[in-house]
């Protein structure tokens, strides 16, 4: 953040008015945020983005690589699944369109690369566009068996602003929350979604769903971590019978459908899937395994916000 004063010349030594006060007559403070990309923030363990795919315009995306240091590359090996690539989705920039004409919709997982953290928190990004509104929320990222033994963000839009249309989630057996709320975004609009979640120190724990750089929901959470004790988590989706279940009292009844891998632009587990896989175009998605400090948020909210031309709160500079 940077800081710019401006204060009048003082022609009298020292700067002093008739009562010895320095005359202050104009001050002016800007405070800036510095674009912060995801790889300049400590804790990154994910991050796929549109325009660093190199594809031919409209080809079917099998791999889509993995930014971070870890190379968890998101893919899909079944034709009928894979989302499709576009150049120009994004203004100039790329991004990948998923859609739910079939069940199940197109979707990406990250096999037994499984995204956990017993730091003191966990972050979650994305940018992305819907194209419908239903009453059926679409999952932009989800990873074990929903909000009960599982995580992830979902989204559709919303012209009214009356329906829930953002949701972001933590696993409720295991002390976290389903935060939710109702935007007014439309089928054109790209936005900025992301929800950060800390739960040590405990008395700074809890969980936030941002939108554009501007908080919309709140939720307590009594998490100590996230690893396969909490998370309903398989390498396939709805392949995890042969995996113990979580020792922390965390629900995966429903056998093999009730797990599943980290999972772009769908539902991680197979029960109850229709209908549920995100329409619409994604430009990036990031996983953090720490909370984001307020600084780091605003970097990277700014980073986007110039990349993507997205409106946010606060001024940002390359």
């Amino acid at each position: 953040m940077l800081a710019i004063v401006w204060l009048p010349n003082c022609q009298d030594a020292p700067c002093a008015t008739g009562d010895g006060a320095c005359d202050l007559s104009l001050t002016v403070l800007l405070y800036h945020d510095f674009s912060r990309p995801p790889d300049r923030i400590d804790g990154l363990g994910f991050w796929i983005e549109g325009d660093r795919l190199s594809l031919p315009d409209g080809s079917l995306v099998s791999n889509w690589p993995d930014l971070s240091s870890n190379g968890f590359d998101a893919t899909q090996p079944t034709m009928a699944e894979q989302p499709t690539y576009n150049a120009t989705l994004f203004g100039s920039r790329g991004g990948v369109t998923f859609n739910n004409a079939a069940d199940p919709g197109t979707n990406l997982i990250l096999g037994s690369n499984y995204l956990f953290s017993n730091a003191e928190g966990m972050t979650i990004v994305g940018v992305a566009r819907s194209d419908t509104e239903d009453s059926n929320v679409k999952y932009l990222l989800d990873f074990g068996k929903n909000g009960m033994g599982g995580y992830g963000m979902m989204y559709s839009s919303n012209s009214d602003g009356v329906n829930v249309n953002l949701v972001g989630y933590t696993p409720v057996d295991a002390g976290g929350a389903s935060t939710s709320t109702a935007a007014q975004i439309s089928t054109s609009a790209s936005s900025i979604f992301m929800m950060v979640v800390k739960w040590q120190p405990a008395s700074e724990s809890g969980q936030t769903l941002y939108l554009n750089g501007s908080p919309v929901a709140q939720g307590s959470v009594s998490l100590t971590q996230i690893t396969s004790d909490e998370i309903c988590r398989s390498p396939t989706r709805g392949g995890g019978s042969a995996l113990p279940l979580p020792p922390s009292g965390t629900t995966c009844s429903g056998g093999n459908f009730s797990y599943g891998p980290v999972t772009i632009g769908g539902q991680s587990k197979r029960s109850a899937e229709a209908g549920r896989f995100f329409v619409g175009d994604i430009a990036m998605v990031a996983w953090f395994a720490n909370a984001l400090t307020d600084t780091e948020r605003r970097g990277l909210e700014c980073y986007l916000s110039l990349k993507y031309n997205i409106a946010v709160p606060q001024l940002c500079i390359l």
